[in-house]
């Protein structure tokens, strides 16, 4: 009688430490709110040379007050990435009590395998992603289902999908 009790306080203590520690590391969290999906933004952005990339990219970037932080390159492409750039939160996080925002862009060139050639070279298929974060009070945590985060990004975007789209037409018409 006296194991079987001993036996079930050890259970019940595992279970408690276990549940305790899902509760604690973020894994057994319940939303607050069900209507609020946190997607991260990211975007095919158009096929671009290595000429016209990091010319393109940064030229748009900067005109968005967007500085770049970073150029990297790997064995399958390159990526370029800006500072953070410290904002006033949009009307839907004020709406939702955040008291600061900021946003960082990385866009991806991630090479084309099947573009190389003796004349072209080769070209980059480009990706924008981004991370937006926002401040809660206590920490910064990742909300990206602002509609005034979803134009600017979008608005970003085409802007460098059209100047690569102009880019590519000007360099096959020659």
């Amino acid at each position: 009688m006296r194991t079987a009790k001993l036996y079930l306080a050890t259970v019940l203590k595992f279970l408690f430490f276990s549940l305790y520690s899902l509760c604690i590391s973020g894994c057994f969290l319940i939303p607050q709110n069900s209507e609020i999906v946190n997607t991260p933004y990211k975007e095919y952005l158009g096929s671009a040379t290595p000429a016209n990339y990091q010319k393109i990219v940064e030229e748009v970037l900067l005109d968005h007050n967007y500085h770049i932080e970073s150029f990297d390159n790997s064995q399958t492409g390159t990526f370029i990435t800006t500072r953070w750039n410290v904002r006033a939160p949009y009307p839907l996080e004020l709406e939702l009590g955040y008291q600061d925002a900021k946003t960082k862009i990385k866009i991806i060139g991630a090479i084309d395998t099947e573009s190389f050639s003796s004349i072209n070279n080769y070209r980059y298929d480009c990706y924008i992603e981004v991370k937006n974060l926002v401040y809660n009070g206590r920490t910064y945590i990742e909300f990206y289902e602002s509609p005034t985060l979803k134009q600017k990004m979008d608005s970003i975007s085409k802007i460098i999908s059209n100047k690569f789209e102009l880019a590519s037409q000007l360099r096959d018409s020659f």
